[in-house]
């Protein structure tokens, strides 16, 4: 599995939408948003197919962006990437896709993600190729973040919606809807419908060859999750033969916040030394003794989850 290049957006306020593009990128309105990470490219075949086996692109190659994918197909990859990874990746909002494509906190006004002249950051229809292009070949925007004016549009996590007149606060878009965002311009479209405040949007099951996507994360939960995959790799431990073990010892904290449970799998019967991470630091507990499918409340061995049940179980 190769893991998304994540980049960090820090929170900040900026003015979302347009006057010169299509009339739904206004009214121009003020957005404060919360520090996020997003991808540095769009997601690529090859990361696709580390998580999902096969690739539906119809233009193939390694470094090109991952098309022909639905909404839904997305919110499937995702599910199976933190699963596999312990993270919490999503889809950007709308908002925070503009945000970061103007570069954020560094923003110098473009009209395009990282420069006034389109050619500089973007592939579009009178660059020559028919279909789209290995990523991070163009120039980065302040953020360095890649080819978020062309190559494939982006799908985001909000249903289509009015812009309101207001100031707005981590927007997440309406409720319900018929369509789901889409932005960023694509190697078949014109220069003009590239440019970072134009709006798009499709049925989160259409699948196209200019339709891609490119992944957030929360930075909370970033940062301790990525920690806490260090810390894991690092010291997990057993004092048990490897060798009398039906299979390998293993350990996965797929959830470790303090109103979810741990889940731990594939573990030998007799030992296991598991370390966790919280905000008070590294805690310790042993599993010797447990049986199978037992439900064991370790408020006593780890204090900061006094409340929580952790649940030992074989594969």
């Amino acid at each position: 599995m190769i893991e998304p290049k994540m980049v960090l957006v820090q929170e900040g306020t900026f003015n979302m939408g347009g006057e010169s593009v299509y009339l739904d990128s206004k009214p121009i309105h003020p957005v404060t948003l919360s520090s996020f990470y997003i991808n540095r490219f769009t997601v690529t075949q090859i990361e696709w197919v580390s998580v999902m086996g096969s690739n539906p692109s119809r233009v193939e190659g390694d470094d090109l962006p991952v098309t022909d994918v639905s909404w839904f197909d997305v919110q499937e990859f995702i599910q199976k990437l933190n699963a596999l990874t312990g993270l919490q990746y999503r889809l950007p909002t709308e908002a925070e896709w503009e945000f970061a494509a103007r570069g954020g906190v560094l923003s110098k006004g473009f009209e395009y993600a990282g420069s006034n002249n389109v050619d500089d950051v973007a592939w579009h229809c009178n660059s020559g190729n028919i279909g789209p292009y290995p990523v991070g070949k163009k120039k980065p925007n302040e953020l360095g973040l890649y080819d978020m004016s062309g190559n494939v549009e982006e799908w985001c996590q909000d249903w289509k919606g009015t812009y309101p007149s207001s100031a707005q606060t981590n927007p997440k878009g309406p409720v319900t809807g018929f369509f789901r965002v889409v932005r960023g311009g694509s190697w078949c479209y014109i220069p003009q419908f590239c440019r970072v405040a134009l709006r798009n949007y499709n049925s989160p099951g259409y699948r196209y060859g200019i339709l891609g996507f490119r992944l957030a994360h929360d930075y909370d939960t970033f940062n301790q999750s990525t920690k806490l995959n260090s810390i894991m790799e690092q010291t997990i431990e057993t004092n048990h033969d490897f060798q009398k073990c039906q299979g390998y010892i293993k350990a996965a904290i797929f959830k470790y916040f303090h109103d979810e449970i741990l889940e731990l799998t594939n573990i030998c019967e007799e030992y296991v030394k598991v370390i966790a991470f919280s905000t008070d630091g590294l805690i310790s507990g042993s599993t010797k003794g447990w049986e199978d499918s037992d439900i064991v409340n370790m408020s006593d061995t780890l204090g900061y989850f006094k409340d929580d049940a952790y649940k030992l179980g074989h594969m």
